[in-house]
């Protein structure tokens, strides 16, 4: 390191006068505006690549009808979740969208194998139409009955389409 010829009180480097200051507040001010700049650039190109996959994705799924499907009940599933974590009852609401789930499988079944009548396809249809428009206050006193009748048409369905 050299040594300086002059004594270290001389040395004027560490002294700012007023415009220096302000030309290093002025190279600060300008570096923010341009990170802020930069930063906004950024944010909108990141906006358009995203509406421009989602744009694709909803081309993607008016051409697929099956993936359409899939997706709606994932969004049905995750809302369900939803009301489940932020009910006061949760266990109650699970266990009411679990029989729906059932209901509906056994609705499915019947359909795809053709086992049973269309009256009776119709039955099953209605009691889930009324188990899903169920007010709380009379579910605790209805769900062994719903319970019961799903077994009850479960079985027959299971029974009757697999000999047939």
């Amino acid at each position: 390191m050299k040594r300086n010829w002059y004594p270290e009180w001389f040395d004027t480097r560490h002294v700012q006068t007023e415009r220096d200051q302000a030309i290093i507040e002025l190279g600060h001010l300008t570096q923010k505006y341009n990170a802020k700049k930069n930063k906004l650039k950024v944010n909108v190109l990141e906006l358009l690549v995203w509406w421009i996959l989602l744009f694709f994705c909803f081309q993607y799924l008016q051409t697929h009808p099956a993936e359409k499907v899939a997706l709606l009940s994932g969004f049905e599933v995750i809302t369900q979740k939803v009301r489940v974590f932020f009910a006061d009852e949760s266990q109650d609401l699970q266990w009411k969208y679990d029989l729906e789930r059932s209901f509906v499988e056994v609705i499915s079944l019947a359909k795809e194998w053709s086992c049973l009548a269309v009256d009776e396809i119709k039955e099953i249809e209605n009691r889930l139409y009324a188990l899903e428009k169920m007010d709380f206050s009379t579910y605790e006193s209805q769900k062994s009955a719903f319970l019961n009748y799903l077994r009850k048409q479960y079985m027959i369905v299971k029974d009757w389409c697999e000999d047939n």
